[in-house]
């Protein structure tokens, strides 16, 4: 984030993220706080419960196959039955986004989405 910043020329600015992009938006304004103005997190993991983080670690041997493997149980997480049947387009252009993704990157984003919460929730402090 910090590369995009110094690319568009902006010394600071207000990061959102949603998911896994909460977690870098997280760690950014962690780790750079002169350079966030603002935090938004959206829907963004933090500490997890034993069981959710157990959930969460079942779905990343699945997403090992790449983004179909999960798409389909992710669309029924993130929209509401009656929001699916009402929506289909809208529903299918996230299926299409998800699908979209490189499988190889989408396998190393679900594992640091699975096991690096802790590190982006509590960084060790720098030296």
């Amino acid at each position: 984030m910090t590369g995009l910043l110094d690319y568009c020329r902006l010394e600071r600015a207000a990061v959102v993220g949603f998911s896994l992009g909460g977690m870098v938006a997280r760690h950014f304004a962690q780790s750079q706080p002169a350079r966030a103005t603002a935090l938004g997190l959206l829907h963004t993991p933090h500490l997890r419960s034993p069981q959710a983080q157990a959930v969460v670690v079942a779905r990343l041997a699945q997403a090992q196959s790449g983004p179909a493997a999960t798409v389909e149980a992710a669309l029924q997480r993130w929209f509401t039955d009656d929001f699916r049947a009402a929506n289909p387009a809208e529903v299918d252009r996230v299926r299409a986004w998800v699908l979209a993704n490189d499988a190889a990157t989408y396998r190393h984003c679900y594992r640091i989405f699975a096991e690096e919460v802790a590190q982006v929730v509590a960084p060790a402090p720098p030296l």
